[in-house]
């Protein structure tokens, strides 16, 4: 079951909760990542290194992510 948010699923909400999460445990020392579909948003605006994808437990896609410059 779900609900929605302004639009929006909560079960999808949940689904990019988790995403984020494996992400950053996929990170290396001194390194932010951030997937190339948050990147891509208009809003977001970094310099990001080019993109590599990942394999997340969990995720059933692999998932397409850069490293932030910071």
């Amino acid at each position: 079951m779900t609900a929605g948010i302004d639009g929006m699923e909560v079960a999808h909400i949940n689904e990019e909760v988790h995403e984020a999460a494996r992400i950053a445990l996929a990170v290396g020392d001194s390194e932010i990542l951030g997937s190339v579909a948050t990147l891509g948003d208009p809003g977001v605006r970094v310099t990001a290194s080019v993109p590599r994808t990942l394999t997340l437990h969990g995720i059933s896609d692999p998932v397409e992510v850069a490293a932030i410059s910071w």
